[in-house]
C-alpha cells in the first residue's frame, strides 16, 4: 500500500524547493481538541478552539519549514488534521477508559481500540497511513500481547508505518492530572518488539523517544535485525540535550546514521528541537538526512529531494 497524499506533496516539494532553508519531514506530530487559554495559540473571534489550534498548528508548520508530517491522536482530530495536504494521518491508541493520555475522548463508541474494520476501511482508503501514537504505556497493555496481534497484524498486511512510544516516562509530574492508572513504563523498552518484528518482519516501525541508554541499546539491536525499524528522540525541548546528543551518537556510532528521523511531539516545539538537533554530534549531512532524507526514503515519498 502507497502512503496517502503523494500526489499534493509533490506540489508542497515544489513550493519548498524556491525558498531557505531546507524543507523538514516531522514524523511526531499531535492532533487534538483546540483548548481555552492554551499558550500555543489564541483564539480569534469568529474562531472555535479547535479551528485555532488547527491554524496555529499549520503555521507552525509553514514557519518551520515542515513540508510533510505525520500526525496522529483520537480519531476524530486525526482526520480533521489530516484534510491538510502535506499530512499523513495516523490513529492512536489503545486509551483507557475512553481517554486518551490527554484525557480527550479516543473514539465515538467510547471504547478504548478502534475497531479494526473500520480502521482497515480508512487506510485502504487512504484516510490513514500509520497507527499511532501506540499509547501501550500508558494503558499497561503490552505491545507483544494479544490484544494488539490484530492491529500490528493488519499494518503488516497493508504497509501502514507503526509509531510506538518507546520510553519509560514520562514520569508522573509530566503526565495529565488523572491520567493513566495503569501505566507501566517497563513496557516502553524496544525489547519488547523482538517476537512482534519476528512475526512480521518487514513491519516498518518508528521508536519515538528512544533515547535512555539501556533503551538506545534495545533499539540498535532491534535495527541491527529488521531494515524496517527507524528511531526518532524527541522530545527534545523536555529532556537534558546531552542525553539526546549520546543517543544520536550511539546510534550513528552503531552504523544506522540513516535511520534517525526528526519528530517535534510537543505544539510549539519544532524549532527548537531543530536547535537541538543542529547542536549534536552529527555532520551537516546527517543532520539532513534526519531532518529530511531519511524520512523520505522511509515513507517513500515520490520526487527528488529540494
Amino acid at each position: 500500500m502507497r502512503l496517502p497524499l503523494l500526489a499534493p506533496l509533490l506540489l508542497v516539494l515544489s513550493a519548498c524547493a524556491q525558498t531557505a532553508p531546507p524543507p523538514i519531514i516531522d514524523v511526531h506530530l499531535h492532533a487534538g481538541a483546540g483548548r481555552e487559554g492554551s499558550p500555543f495559540y489564541e483564539v480569534r473571534e469568529g474562531e472555535t478552539p479547535d479551528e485555532a489550534f488547527l491554524r496555529s498548528f499549520l503555521a507552525d508548520l509553514d514557519s518551520n519549514h515542515v513540508a510533510v508530517g505525520i500526525v496522529g491522536g483520537p480519531a476524530v482530530h486525526a482526520e480533521r488534521f489530516r484534510q491538510a495536504d502535506r499530512l499523513i494521518g495516523a490513529v492512536a491508541f489503545p486509551c483507557t477508559d475512553g481517554r486518551d493520555p490527554n484525557l480527550q475522548a479516543c473514539f465515538e463508541d467510547g471504547g478504548d481500540w478502534p475497531d479494526l474494520a473500520a480502521l482497515r476501511a480508512d487506510a485502504e482508503a487512504g484516510r490513514i497511513g500509520a497507527l499511532g501514537e501506540l499509547y501501550n504505556v500508558y494503558a499497561g497493555v503490552p505491545v507483544d500481547g494479544p490484544e494488539m496481534a490484530p492491529y500490528l497484524a493488519l499494518a503488516a498486511e497493508l504497509d501502514l508505518v507503526v509509531l510506538a512510544h518507546a520510553d519509560a516516562g514520562p514520569p508522573p509530574e509530566g503526565r495529565t492530572p488523572g491520567c493513566c492508572p495503569h501505566f507501566d513504563g517497563a513496557l516502553g523498552n524496544p525489547a519488547h518488539w523482538a517476537p512482534v518484528l519476528a512475526r512480521h518482519p518487514e513491519l516498518r516501525l518508528v521508536l519515538y523517544h528512544a533515547f535512555r541508554p539501556e533503551f538506545v541499546a534495545a533499539a540498535i539491536e532491534l535495527m541491527d535485525t529488521y531494515p524496517g525499524v527507524m528511531v526518532e528522540t524527541s522530545p527534545m525541548t523536555r529532556v537534558p540535550a546531552p542525553l539526546v546528543h549520546a543517543a544520536l551518537a550511539a546510534f550513528v556510532d552503531a552504523g544506522h546514521a540513516d535511520r534517525i528521523l526528526f519528530g517535534s511531539d510537543y505544539p510549539g516545539a519544532i524549532a527548537e528541537s531543530v536547535a537541538v538537533l543542529r547542536a549534536s554530534p552529527l555532520t551537516a549531512a546527517q543532520q539532513r538526512a534526519a531532518l529530511y532524507d531519511n524520512a523520505a526514503r522511509f515513507l517513500r515519498l515520490e520526487g527528488e529531494a529540494p
